[in-house]
């Protein structure tokens, strides 16, 4: 082995791009709503919870951000190293059987309700 080299590689220098320009949320394993740096300072940074709707036949969530807590909403939370949120919401994935044992990604469709309303669509459900 030492006989290894570089030689023939080409080196990878273009930035690291983690985050979207376009706001984006993806479901991560066990449940977790991770929302993108573009989302969450669009939309969830000044709204501490979140209520949860579904609809089976599309595949689609609707997120109600709010300002108060109540019974049925969940925690918006800043990650603490980035500009970026997460909302754990594993009792709502399970109750409406949406797989939560991999990765799944959504497409950003909209808001409405002057940016309160946020609808995402489950890809591969």
């Amino acid at each position: 082995m030492s006989n290894l080299s570089l030689n023939g590689f080409n080196e990878f220098k273009d930035v690291r791009r983690v985050s979207s320009t376009e706001p984006q949320l993806n479901i991560g394993k066990g449940g977790r709503l991770s929302i993108n740096k573009k989302a969450y300072s669009d939309y969830f940074k000044n709204y501490k919870c979140a209520k949860f709707f579904f609809n089976a036949d599309k595949n689609m969530i609707a997120i109600k951000l709010c300002s108060e807590p109540s019974d049925n909403t969940y925690n918006i939370k800043k990650s603490p190293n980035s500009d970026t949120g997460f909302i754990n919401c594993i009792g709502f994935f399970k109750h409406n059987k949406v797989n939560v044992e991999k990765k799944r990604e959504t497409e950003f469709i909209g808001t409405s309700e002057n940016d309160t309303l946020i609808f995402v669509r489950i890809k591969e459900f």
